[in-house]
């Protein structure tokens, strides 16, 4: 698996975000026609240069790529069907994994642990120990369960309609390692890839293989 980081900021200047429109697919510059900030367009065409990076590094040229989506949205290269990706943006960052089985990545900043939301979608026993932390690791912990939660409701396809509360996680100490959804087993890879990050990647498949790359944004064109 192959997971593509990158620092978003740059597109926050207009002139530099026109610049990149050439490059991203019509579906993608169509969304971004509707988004109405300038951070959730930076971070929209963060993620679609990314895609269009991986796929180069996988011999896909962009012009040759085209696009579906599934039931619940989740987009998909048509006529490569050993080519999986999945994209994620938070803050200042977005993320592409990409791996020839299915794969689901989360990528977020780390705020403070939201208990209520926790009681709702965590797992008695994931709660429990989410209460036992304190301060930063709390946090830390909350938000490394989510973006192991959604990287799996990422990689089966079914976004949040599948409920956080389905996938149960295995930790160790506040990584989490392993999870389960509807049967089968996954292995997760999470990690904090810059300061108050965190990315989870969640695969059916050994994750022995697991690479990040850090794209500088002045070579993602």
């Amino acid at each position: 698996m192959d997971v593509y980081l990158m620092e978003v900021s740059p597109l926050l200047r207009q002139e530099t975000l026109a610049s990149t429109l050439p490059f991203l697919s019509p579906g993608r510059r169509e969304a971004l026609g509707r988004l109405l900030k300038p951070d959730d367009r930076a971070r929209s065409a963060g993620a679609g240069l990314l895609l269009r990076h991986a796929l180069k590094g996988a011999g896909i040229a962009a012009e040759q790529a085209a696009f579906a989506a599934g039931a619940h949205g989740k987009p998909y290269l048509t006529g490569h069907p050993g080519i999986h990706f999945s994209l994620s943006h938070s803050g200042n960052w977005a993320a592409c994994a990409m791996d020839k089985s299915p794969v689901g990545v989360d990528l977020e900043e780390v705020g403070p642990a939201r208990l209520p939301v926790a009681r709702r979608t965590f797992a008695a026993e994931e709660y429990t120990y989410l209460q036992s932390l304190a301060g930063r690791e709390r946090d830390l912990f909350f938000t490394a369960l989510w973006t192991a939660k959604e990287s799996v409701l990422k990689w089966a396809g079914d976004g949040l309609a599948g409920g956080l509360a389905a996938v149960s996680v295995e930790h160790r100490h506040l990584r989490p390692a392993t999870a389960r959804y509807r049967q089968t087993r996954l292995r997760l890879r999470s990690l904090l890839p810059r300061p108050g990050v965190v990315l989870t990647a969640a695969t059916a498949q050994d994750s022995s293989d697991f690479r990040l790359t850090v794209v500088p944004f002045e070579n993602i064109l």
